[in-house]
């Protein structure tokens, strides 16, 4: 042990070896102390000296001092233990993480509301207008884009949708005017091929025949008069009416010729249109006027029990798509030309599908 004797109080304690050339507190007055190294007398004074109390001892973890008086390494006086201080956020921190998470949401409800995450009419009209253009349904797709409500996220995107679709349909439009024309015009072919030539001059139907292709022909020319075939349905127009002329009043056999074809065409309304227009003809019996328009609306009536059909798959509770039954009725309406009795119910839901589409 060794004796220690504190300058500031005079205070004497003991301290163990190991703490020699180590600074401590005074446990009577807390000032600093220097242990001295041992010495030849401090030997036996360990069973001399008291033992010091518990609070009394020296504190143990000061660094040893070399003897010229300076700190061994790892420092000298010990120091004091130091909490770490606390940093502190800039001011404008706070206010701007509040606003990108404010942004954050904005932007994710702006992107929900385009692939379907939200709810509501707006947004299935919107989906359903995009689903329309991706099959190159443009007029379907107008039809969805327009439906979306003004205020809505979506109601600008739906706008400039509704501009790139028109112009879509106007590119379509001059392609499907190209297509129908070279179709109108192919089967004016195939009914020259197959029927007027095949037949022959001595068929009985022949007039008939060359008749038809004078009124296909003309009107060819007239629903078509840029079409690029225009110059070769004059050829066959003036080739025709040297059989036959539509200045003359049309024979029995003549309309009869001329409904049979509008039938395979579908063209109902155009069929009741020439069998009206012959009964007016001093010439025209009643009864083949009246055999001919039976003929003419059994086919029709049944051509729209298919498209009934069709417009009655697209009604299932639920998941109507009335732009399909508007498309539908509109096709029938077109082949009946107007015909009250036949188009009656075919207008009923198209009247229906435009108010339910809001047009």
């Amino acid at each position: 042990m060794i004796r220690v004797t504190c300058g500031a109080c005079g205070a004497a304690f003991n301290a163990r070896d190991e703490h020699a050339g180590r600074r401590g507190k005074c446990p009577k007055c807390g000032g600093v102390v220097q242990v001295p190294e041992p010495g030849p007398l401090d030997d036996g004074a360990e069973s001399e000296a008291e033992e010091p109390e518990a609070d009394e001892r020296p504190v143990e973890n000061e660094p040893p001092v070399h003897r010229r008086g300076r700190p061994r390494s790892g420092g000298g006086r010990r120091a004091r233990s130091r909490r770490p201080a606390r940093s502190q956020a800039p001011a404008w921190l706070f206010p701007t993480v509040i606003i990108a998470v404010v942004a954050i949401g904005a932007i994710f409800v702006w992107k929900s509301s385009f692939s379907g995450l939200t709810g509501g009419p707006d947004v299935e009209r919107f989906r359903l207008g995009r689903e329309a253009l991706t099959r190159a349904s443009y007029a379907e797709a107008r039809e969805y884009f327009a439906l979306v409500s003004p205020g809505t996220t979506m109601y600008a995107e739906a706008q400039e949708r509704i501009v790139e679709v028109d112009e879509l349909i106007a590119a379509a439009q001059a392609r499907e005017f190209e297509r129908a024309a070279e179709t109108a015009f192919g089967n004016i072919q195939k009914l020259q091929k197959g029927w007027v030539d095949q037949l022959g001059p001595n068929d009985p139907t022949y007039s008939g025949n060359c008749r038809y292709m004078l009124k296909r022909a003309k009107e060819f020319i007239e629903r078509y008069p840029a079409a690029k075939q225009v110059p070769e349905a004059r050829k066959l127009f003036d080739h025709y009416r040297n059989v036959a002329s539509l200045d003359k009043q049309p024979t029995t056999t003549d309309i009869r010729r001329e409904v049979f074809f509008r039938k395979s065409a579908k063209s109902f309304g155009l069929a009741l249109k020439a069998i009206d227009e012959f009964s007016t003809l001093p010439h025209a019996h009643p009864d083949t006027v009246a055999e001919l328009e039976r003929e003419v609306r059994v086919e029709a009536e049944a051509e729209w029990k298919l498209v009934k059909a069709r417009i009655q798959e697209s009604l299932v509770p639920g998941q109507e798509n009335w732009v399909m039954v508007k498309g539908l009725a509109e096709h029938y309406l077109d082949w009946v030309q107007g015909d009250w009795a036949l188009s009656q119910e075919a207008q009923s839901y198209y009247d229906q599908a435009k108010s339910e589409l809001g047009n």
